[in-house]
């Protein structure tokens, strides 16, 4: 069973290496110094992770190799540098409003598609390095078999702290990192709580699952105009995908603008990283709508602005790595 283990560890690591390989290839763009710096480093820490698994023991024990499932103390820096890096590329830099308004819509949407493939191209590979123990929610002496005392038990805090506040189970949130371009946000949901169906505007979202089980559905509009988010009136959405996510798969999420509106439903206690990019801006154009769903017939829906959404979402302290 122990060789079966270290087997698979050196297979997840062989495709690790293929993400950052298919990272790297993604074009250029004009960059920060920081950016640059980041970057060098990435490309250090590629080789000398490259060499130490070529050290490893016949027997394909990993002495001097960072296992898989310990702290990643470069994860998110080298996360960070590769937002930055993505935001400040002029391949996928967002066009200002009047460049923007003076296209037509095809047009438009094909500049943003093609954001939304590169930037999938440069962040997926770095989301997906991230676990719980990153953002400081799984102790970093905890064994592998058993996360959820820690996890649990950071849940009974929480609810004791804002026991004043509510009477039933809500959703938390912690932001690990922010600014203009992007941000970098974990969401804690206990157990058959919800975060009810909302959009992303003009926004792609990476998410993974770093604790638990979710439920995903995922929507757009069917008349395809995906930058009108209003809804005063019953208005067509079509489902664009219903999964089941855990943090054993690994995977990464992709919402992208045309495809920017979910619900998420916590099957297990969860926890979920997200990367916005660009953030929400509560005050200008990209602020967080909220809708009721309402099923016409078997494949066929309509969303309903709502205006006074009964969903809070309550601050929590980080206390994972510092950027």
């Amino acid at each position: 069973r122990d060789e079966e283990r270290e087997r698979e560890r050196d297979e997840e690591y062989e495709e690790y290496e293929d993400d950052l390989m298919f990272e790297s290839d993604a074009p250029r763009g004009k960059r920060s110094e920081r950016a640059d710096r980041d970057e060098n480093e990435e490309e250090v820490g590629a080789s000398t992770t490259t060499n130490e698994k070529k050290n490893t023991t016949k027997g394909g024990k990993m002495s001097e190799v960072k296992k898989l499932n310990d702290l990643d103390a470069n994860a998110l820096e080298h996360l960070v540098g590769a937002c930055e890096r993505a935001c400040a590329s002029s391949s996928i830099r967002t066009p200002d409003g009047a460049a923007s308004t003076s296209s037509s819509f095809d047009e438009r949407r094909q500049r943003q598609r093609e954001r939304t493939k590169e930037f999938c191209s440069r962040l997926k590979p770095h989301v997906a390095r991230i676990t719980a123990k990153e953002v400081g929610l799984a102790a970093e002496e905890e064994e592998e078999e058993e996360p959820k005392s820690f996890f649990t038990s950071l849940l009974k805090r929480v609810k004791k702290k804002y026991s004043r506040t509510f009477s039933s189970p809500s959703v938390y949130s912690q932001t690990v990192y922010g600014c203009e371009n992007f941000q970098i946000s974990t969401f804690i949901i206990p157990k058959g709580m919800e975060i009810p169906l909302h959009n992303h505007p003009a926004m792609t979202v990476f998410s993974k699952c770093l604790y638990g089980s979710a439920r995903v559905q995922t929507y757009k509009w069917k008349d395809g105009n995906y930058e009108n988010a209003k809804a005063h009136k019953p208005r067509a959405c079509e489902l664009v995908s219903d999964v089941v996510i855990t943090a054993l798969d690994g995977g990464v999420q992709v919402c992208s603008p045309e495809e920017n509106m979910h619900r998420v439903v916590a099957i297990t206690d969860l926890a979920i990283l997200d990367v916005f990019v660009p953030p929400y801006d509560a005050g200008g154009e990209r602020g967080c709508t909220y809708y009721e769903l309402n099923r016409e017939q078997k494949e066929s829906f309509t969303l309903l602005e709502i205006v006074d959404p009964p969903f809070k979402c309550y601050p929590m302290e980080y206390k994972g790595l510092k950027i």
